[in-house]
């Protein structure tokens, strides 16, 4: 039997010890939309862990806001146990979070999202980071996928206080995983939501799932880790630009699909000697077009709508284009 996806859901949107959001339960049930279809994520349902504040009564106030910190970590216990007994247990784990958020004022790398619950002076919360960190170490998926879209800021007040799991020695196949870990801002940032088509959602999940459906595909029809950023970060606009942590060398592929017709872009040598070598590449790195010894300064590039890298062989010249909003580039 092949290995499972599996998948972590979670949206808070009501924080009556803070100022309450609009979109996070509307991007969390977006979110499971698009694992649940079979040209999106492709996760059973069964194996999709899904918690949202729209599940829980209206709160009333801090006594009685859910989803607690414990009712987030319950997502977690059964693959945890079942990892630190048996060991690798699927191909991906999804971990999705959306809501009021931080980061570790002594560490860059972390983030974590804030219970139901939570005030500035009893900041209860969940640390994605951790787990996704601890998955990664044991090896019990070949690939981690953390989305996080919350704000990382940072006060002397809150620290990050890590969940209590297995302490073991690791696995020598944690080299391998695969990682693709998203923040909707930098650390100390604030992330945003806005209205979509009549309902509020956060700026970062929806460019995501744009992402994951529009995002052109590289080498070998394969939508990769580094195209998703590259879509994200080139066509959104973000006051606080998001965090995309990833390893191209061992990319995680979301999708395989046909390129799009080619269009032309003429790139243009300038300044130009005679005899340049120009190299084109794409987002996953593959080069798609060289030309030269050139005996002309200007050479007519075919490729699929997207974004390229054009260098001069030898140089440190190169620039970045995209096809078609640049109809003619200079390296």
């Amino acid at each position: 039997m092949a290995p499972e996806d599996h998948a972590i859901v979670v949206g808070i949107r009501i924080y009556p010890g803070m100022s309450s959001l609009q979109g996070p339960c509307n991007d969390a049930e977006a979110f499971r939309a698009w694992l649940s279809r079979p040209d999106g994520g492709n996760v059973k349902a069964a194996k999709i862990r899904f918690l949202v504040t729209d599940q829980f009564p209206p709160p009333t106030g801090v006594a009685n806001a859910r989803p607690l910190a414990d009712e987030i970590h319950a997502l977690f216990r059964p693959l945890v146990s079942k990892g630190a007994i048996d060991g690798r247990q699927g191909r991906r784990l999804y971990i999705y979070m959306a809501g009021h958020g931080f980061s570790d004022p002594q560490d860059m790398d972390t983030a974590a999202l804030y219970a139901a619950n939570a005030q500035l002076t009893f900041p209860l919360h969940v640390v994605g980071t951790a787990y996704a960190e601890w998955f990664r170490r044991q090896a019990t998926f070949d690939e981690i996928v953390l989305i996080m879209d919350c704000c990382r800021a940072t006060t002397p007040m809150n620290e990050i206080v890590p969940p209590q799991l297995p302490t073991l020695s690791g696995s020598a196949q944690a080299k391998n995983v695969r990682t693709f870990y998203a923040y909707a801002t930098c650390w100390s940032g604030v992330a945003r939501e806005r209205r979509f088509s009549g309902a509020v959602r956060g700026i970062f999940t929806h460019a995501l799932l744009d992402a994951f459906d529009n995002a052109l595909p590289g080498h070998a029809q394969r939508v990769t880790g580094t195209a998703i950023s590259d879509y994200v970060h080139n066509s959104h606009y973000f006051v606080n630009p998001p965090d995309i942590k990833l390893n191209p060398i061992k990319d995680v592929v979301f999708a395989v699909r046909q390129r799009a017709a080619t269009l032309q872009v003429r790139l243009r040598v300038n300044p130009f000697e005679g005899g340049e070598h120009v190299v084109v590449t794409d987002t996953d790195g593959t080069v798609v077009f060289e030309a030269g010894p050139l005996t002309t300064d200007t050479v007519t590039v075919d490729e699929p709508a997207g974004f390229y890298k054009a260098a001069v062989k030898g140089t440190s010249r190169s620039t970045l284009f995209e096809i078609p909003k640049d109809h003619e580039t200079t390296v």
